[in-house]
């Protein structure tokens, strides 16, 4: 399936038989942030009209794309119409298995192909999707790398930052993304840099007693937004316009910026401040 001027639906009559072509005003796909799969299974995600307050849950095809065929106030000749009339609708995705965090966008619909969270400006090389970031009651197998954190504002250490986005990054490479829930618990899976080479010392090279080749200087950004606090459910396009917050080692006077982390693999890195269980940062 690829994204055309009008997204259809190509169905197989029988062989050698002409194609029949379902033409579908909303198509979404759901990947995971950490790895890029395709999530279908376990999801329950809804369209909802805001005038007629009519809500559809969407079935996933074959390739994992959930679809709508029909809509309301939408016609099939709207596509054709210029300019096309487009219509704000509501779309919520939850993980009825808790691997995921539940999100909610707000399309105006139909659209040309899937749907595109960065909009239709620039088209994407790749299939349009959502991503999905991962719930803390997650489960996730060896061979990755994992951090984990509670996150609270300094200066109110009772609440924390819901709905968070964070990033672990070594050097100029973004390891993952990752998204904090609305008690400000976030588990962030990335994929490890790959090892070091030892350090020179003169001809020929000598080992270093103290140089572990699987051991990563990391350093994690946070982006948060107080608007988004209340909310049950966070925007995606809301998630993703928040501003950095600094993350703090030491939330004193005056305060001490986080610094770098070591990340190692098969040991879960768990950041947080100086003398707390929470990770602090200046908000």
């Amino acid at each position: 399936m690829s994204a055309e001027p009008r997204f259809l639906v190509p169905r197989q009559l029988r062989p050698g038989a002409d194609r029949l072509e379902v033409w579908t005003p909303f198509a979404v796909m759901f990947r995971d942030s950490f790895d890029g799969r395709v999530v279908a299974a376990g999801l329950r995600v809804e369209l909802s009209d805001p005038v007629t307050r009519r809500m559809q849950a969407l079935e996933a095809n074959t390739q994992g794309i959930f679809v709508a065929h029909r809509l309301p106030r939408i016609r099939p000749e709207d596509a054709d119409a210029s300019p096309s009339p487009r219509r704000a609708f509501g779309l919520r995705v939850r993980d009825l298995r808790g691997r995921f965090l539940p999100l909610r966008l707000s399309p105006e619909l139909p659209v040309a192909g899937l749907l595109d969270p960065d909009g239709p400006a620039s088209p994407p090389a790749d299939l349009p999707f959502i991503p999905l970031y991962s719930a803390s009651t997650r489960g996730l197998g060896g061979g990755v790398g994992l951090l984990r954190a509670q996150l609270r504002r300094a200066s109110d250490p009772d609440a924390p930052l819901s709905w968070a986005r964070v990033e672990l990054w070594a050097g100029v490479l973004r390891l993952g993304e990752g998204l904090a829930d609305a008690g400000g618990e976030v588990l962030l899976p990335c994929h490890l840099p790959p090892p070091r080479d030892p350090p020179l010392h003169g001809s020929p090279p000598e080992p270093d007693a103290g140089f572990e080749r699987n051991r990563w200087d990391v350093q994690l950004r946070a982006y948060w937004d107080p608007a988004l606090a209340a909310e049950p459910v966070p925007d995606l396009q809301a998630v993703r316009a928040q501003p950095e917050v600094p993350l703090l080692r030491n939330a004193g006077s005056p305060p001490e910026p986080l610094g770098a982390l070591v990340l190692r693999p098969g040991a879960t890195l768990v950041a947080r401040s100086d003398a707390s269980s929470f990770l602090f940062a200046g908000a």
